[in-house]
C-alpha cells in the first residue's frame, strides 16, 4: 500500500466536498478507486477529518437559517459531501 502523499489528500477532498456536481454515491466511489490502493489506515483518518469538517459546515447553515433558497441548496451540497464520507468510512471498516 501506498503512503499519502499532497496530491492524493487534493484529489479525495476535491472528490468528496464537490457537493454540487455529483450524488454522494458517486462521489464515495470515485474516492474509494483513489483510496483502495493508499495505506488504509491514514485514509481512514484523512476522510474522519474531511467528516468532521464537512460536518460543521453543515451544522453552522442548519443552526444560522436565512430562509434563504441557496442556504437550503448549500446544505444539501454538504449533507452530500458528509454523507459521502460516512459512506466512504463504512466501506473501509468492513
Amino acid at each position: 500500500m501506498n503512503q499519502l502523499t499532497d496530491n492524493d489528500i487534493r484529489r479525495i477532498r476535491s472528490i468528496l466536498g464537490c457537493g454540487w456536481q455529483a450524488t454522494a454515491e458517486e462521489k464515495s466511489k470515485d474516492a474509494l478507486s483513489i483510496i483502495y490502493s493508499l495505506n488504509k489506515d491514514d485514509c481512514i483518518n484523512l476522510v474522519e477529518s474531511l467528516y468532521k469538517e464537512f460536518r460543521a459546515s453543515f451544522d453552522l447553515q442548519a443552526s444560522n437559517p436565512s430562509g434563504s433558497g441557496h442556504q437550503s441548496e448549500v446544505m444539501q451540497a454538504e449533507r452530500s459531501n458528509f454523507t459521502a464520507c460516512q459512506m466512504v468510512l463504512d466501506s473501509l471498516r468492513k
